[in-house]
């Protein structure tokens, strides 16, 4: 099939799915969020946001949706800014970034958050060996967000944190916002959208590997509402981006953000270190935060506004349109077809896409997996048989366009919508994996605040409710109870087998996961 993947519009596809047109309303402040009043940020000159002139049309009303209601001190993503700098954005929409924020300027004193090159850089390294010694430095990192350590086991990353606690305690008052919105700015002539978020989202992974590196070093001291703060803050921020950011690359990075907190957790419950009061109430806290958007909600947002927004592209784009039907330019002018091809009906193109765009929200959105393996059997023949039959169609439609407009119009829609089908089956696993983390966490939780009450680990996971829980949560992978293994009154197993719902132990691929308690 050579229909639009050969064309400008096709080449525009990758570039603009995290950045486009929003025509739907964009949720408000975060699910189970309980807005606080929020101060004017120590290091940040307020003012108030406004879209610069030159932003006009479908950029403009994006950001308008997005930012609808928003005050500077209001905005997590401002509070980031104060924390990761104006360097948080790329040079070229910078300035149009902050002046869209409400930031007049970002004072060089307040509290920053030293990147890894940044800081090897503070601390004399020569030039030549930077790269290196942030690469060894972020292994480190990495191996102290998933277990409990002391700070002389790991004291190039404890001298990292500790030169960014202001860094750090920053991220966490962001975190503790009800919305986050950044600028989506085109950065070139050619109308293609960046979203000037993307600076800042893929921060927040690591950022969140550090604050729960840091809870775990923390985790042995007096102080654990430090520890449950920083979980929920890595939490907290991954609800925050993708409800803010309703886009499949956003949403990924939210999912990476979540996981690098539920890992230590993981970590932390396998330590044996949790006492019966601090296992309820880190749970308790888990509890009340929002859960990260999963695949429908950026199908049904996202997703659609990108769809939108390259119909709208090649509404404008007469080299696109000639090239969405496979017509070379010799073809083109001698029967025509340019100049019958823009009085294609694009309001009928757009309500064809979105059939289709809904359809694949409803399967997203359907629960029961039976059923929504049926939707999505059903969206793969529907597939198959446009892509066996689009070239001869397309060819057909473009020779007897004047008899058959409304036809034409309507493949137009179906094709773009096509041509930008979703992985929908790796989407259901992807929110099968977020729910699955969460809820291993919080079971295991209350496994620990059941040892530490009675002395021994329960004899199943139905003794847990609804003491420790209202109701046990089933594992989503499989909707069945997670497996649990009783070894002997201090020490427990929770499982998972993973997508394939089966024991992988010895495996070469293994996807199970398990958490030794104790």
């Amino acid at each position: 099939m050579r229909i639009h993947r050969n064309s400008s519009v096709a080449a525009r596809c990758g570039l603009t799915v995290v950045a486009i047109l929003l025509v739907v309303q964009i949720a408000g402040p975060v699910r189970g969020a309980e807005p606080k009043p929020a101060s004017i940020p120590e290091g940040l000159r307020l003012k108030a946001p406004a879209i610069p002139e030159h932003i006009v049309g479908t950029v403009r009303a994006l950001n308008e949706s997005l930012s609808r209601n928003l005050k500077p001190e209001e905005n997590a993503a401002v509070w980031l800014v104060r924390v990761f700098g104006g360097e948080a954005f790329e040079p070229e929409v910078r300035q149009a970034s902050l002046d869209m924020l409400g930031v007049e300027a970002v004072s060089k004193t307040g509290p920053r958050f030293l990147f890894l090159e940044e800081y090897v850089e503070s601390l004399g390294v020569a030039r030549g060996n930077v790269r290196r010694e942030a690469l060894e430095l972020q292994a480190a990192i990495d191996e102290a967000s998933l277990r409990v350590w002391q700070p002389q086991e790991l004291p190039a990353v404890d001298a990292f944190l500790n030169a960014n606690q202001a860094g750090l305690d920053g991220v966490v008052a962001a975190a503790d916002l009800s919305r986050y919105f950044v600028p989506v700015l085109p950065t070139d002539e050619s109308e293609q959208l960046f979203s000037a978020s993307r600076a800042i989202e893929r921060r927040l992974p690591f950022v969140v590997r550090v604050l729960t590196a840091r809870a775990l070093r923390n985790s042995a001291g007096r102080n654990f509402a430090s520890v449950t703060a920083d979980f929920m803050a890595g939490h907290r921020l991954a609800a925050l981006l993708a409800e803010g950011s309703p886009f499949d690359v956003s949403v990924g990075k939210a999912g990476a953000a979540d996981a690098a907190a539920s890992f230590g957790e993981y970590a932390l419950l396998k330590s044996g270190n949790l006492t019966g009061g601090q296992a309820e109430g880190l749970r308790k806290s888990l509890e009340k935060v929002p859960r990260i958007r999963g695949s429908a909600f950026a199908a049904d947002r996202g997703e659609r506004a990108n769809l939108h927004q390259e119909i709208e592209l090649l509404q404008r784009d007469r080299n696109s349109v000639r090239d969405f039907f496979d017509l070379p330019q010799p073809e083109a002018a001698a029967n025509g077809a340019e100049g019958r091809l823009p009085t294609i009906d694009w309001k009928l193109a757009r309500e064809r896409a979105d059939e289709i765009q809904n359809r694949i929200v409803q399967a997203l959105e359907t629960r029961d997996r039976q059923r929504q393996n049926e939707l999505f059997d059903q969206l793969d023949r529907d597939h198959d048989k446009w892509d066996e039959t689009s070239d001869d169609t397309t060819k057909e439609l473009a020779a007897n366009f004047a008899k058959r407009r409304e036809a034409a119009s309507r493949w137009v829609g179906e094709t773009m919508a096509r041509s930008l089908r979703p992985l929908y089956r790796q989407r259901r696993i992807s929110d099968d994996r977020a729910a699955v983390r969460r809820d291993m966490v919080l079971v295991g939780l209350a496994l620990v605040s059941f040892q530490r009450d009675h002395g021994e680990f329960p004899a199943s996971l139905a003794h847990l409710a609804p003491r420790y829980l209202q109701a046990v949560p089933d594992d989503s992978y499989s909707d069945a109870p997670f497996a649990y293994v009783r070894e002997s009154k201090d020490r427990a197993r929770l499982i998972s087998w993973g997508p394939n719902r089966g024991d992988d132990a010895g495996k070469t691929f293994n996807d199970d996961q398990a958490i030794e308690l104790r």
